[in-house]
């Protein structure tokens, strides 16, 4: 596998959505309609990158908190992908035979 492969394959996206749990009492703040909002927005920036133009000041607060956590998410699964392909790589390209 040539670099640019897994590369591509260090930023894909966590296979769910994280949302932590100071952000969830945030958006227990919300009425149905503005939680409604931010949650679809969520979902559009999770799915497609598509950041909300339009939201009111206090939609776009909680929806900042939540951008940032999937963000962070993002992050940090990637970060193990490529940790968890180093450690593959390592142990598969040796010569030895690994340890069991």
């Amino acid at each position: 596998m040539n670099d640019e492969i897994i590369n591509e394959e260090i930023k894909k996206k966590p296979p769910a959505m994280n949302i932590y749990c100071d952000t969830v009492e945030l958006m227990d703040r919300l009425n149905y309609n503005d939680l409604g909002v931010v949650m679809s927005a969520a979902i559009k920036y999770y799915l497609k990158d598509d950041v909300p133009e339009n939201l009111t000041d206090i939609q776009d607060i909680v929806f900042t908190t939540v951008k940032n956590d999937l963000d962070r998410a993002a992050q940090t699964y990637a970060e193990n992908c490529r940790k968890k392909q180093e450690a593959a790589n390592k142990r598969w390209h040796n010569d030895q035979q690994p340890m069991r």
